[in-house]
Formats: structure tokens, sequence, C-alpha cells
């Protein structure tokens, strides 16, 4: 039997808040939603689930608020966070992601984008992604559930683009993505990291 997993809001515009309960309940999850990270503090509970969160909030942020789950949580991958943000950049994208977020999704999205990358995040084993080869696991144990799953498709041979599509996120994504696999796996290109992994 599955775990019933949680979906939580934390955004501190009302009508986007609002829009984003709505448009998640169609997901058959428990949704809550916050307006800010001391309200959402006040009633987690360490409950597992998918964490909406923006990144930029009163009072503490969304990264600060994300540090600090980590390092308290005992265990790190039981809220999965998808970071949203209308001031999205590179690098931002890329400081979420060494984090260990699992996605990164810019301000405007499309609705049906945001919705599908949420009902990604929750059909995944947030311990390992259950979609995911034992190899990876073994050599490269620091990558998030996320970036094993870039590389188990690139190693299949897809392009950042066919990445995307497959997996409904941006190509700008997919792309910090590989940036972090080369940095975290010590590798000078994609081709190299690949050869390490099949040797």
């Amino acid at each position: 039997m599955s775990v019933q997993k949680n979906i939580f809001i934390i955004e501190d515009n009302n009508n986007t808040r609002e829009n984003l309960e709505d448009l998640f309940s169609i997901l058959n999850h428990p949704v809550q939603s916050f307006e800010s990270s001391e309200d959402f503090l006040k009633k987690y509970q360490g409950e597992s689930g998918v964490l909406v969160l923006d990144v930029r909030l009163p009072g503490q942020s969304g990264i600060q608020l994300f540090k600090n789950l980590q390092s308290n949580a005992r265990d790190k991958k039981a809220l999965q966070t998808i970071f949203l943000s209308a001031h999205g950049d590179i690098e931002m994208a890329v400081d979420c992601m060494k984090l260990g977020a699992c996605d990164f999704v810019t301000k405007p999205f499309k609705n049906q984008t945001l919705i599908d990358v949420v009902h990604s995040t929750l059909k995944k084993d947030p311990s390992i992604g259950r979609d995911l080869s034992a190899s990876i696991d073994e050599k490269f144990p620091d990558l998030s559930p996320r970036e094993k799953e870039i590389l188990e498709e690139l190693r299949g041979g897809l392009t950042s683009k066919e990445i995307a599509n497959k997996l409904s996120i941006s190509i700008h994504t997919v792309e910090v993505h590989r940036a972090n696999l080369i940095r975290k796996t010590d590798s000078k290109s994609i081709a190299q990291l690949l050869a390490k992994l099949n040797q």
C-alpha cells in the first residue's frame, strides 16, 4: 500500500496561493497552503510529500527555509521541494539544485507544466527513485533523485530537449542538472561521466 503524501504550498501572494490550491486538488493528495515560512513551521510535523516553495518570501526566504529543513530533518528526502520564482536565473537555479531541490519552475508557468512536475515528484520513491538503476546509486550516491533520473535518461541517449519533454520540465532546468552532474561527479563532460558510469 502506498503512503499518502502531502502537498505543501508556501506562497505569499494570496491569489497565486489560492490558484495553486485549486490546481493541485485534482491530484487527490492532501493540500495545505501557507503564506510564510514561519506559518509553515508552526504546523509542519515531518510529514512526507512535496513542498512547492516560493524563493522570495517575507521573513525567512524560501531558500533559507529549505536549508534549515535540510539541516534539521532526520530524512532529508521525505519532503521533496520544487522552487517557484518570478526572478529565476541560472545562478539561483543552480543554487537550489545544489541544495538538493527536485525542481525549479519559473513564473509565469503553465498550469499543466506545474501539475506534471508535482505529479512526477509525488510518484517517485524519495529514497532512491524507483526507476533508477542500482549502478547509479552505487557509484554516485550523493546525487539527488532528480539528478539520478536525468543521468539515467542521458545514459539512454536522450538529448536535453527530449529529457525536458519526457519529464515535463524546461530545457533550462535540464541544463542546470547537467551542470550539477558534471560538477558533483568531478567530470569534465557528460561523455566522461557516462564513461565512468559504464566502467
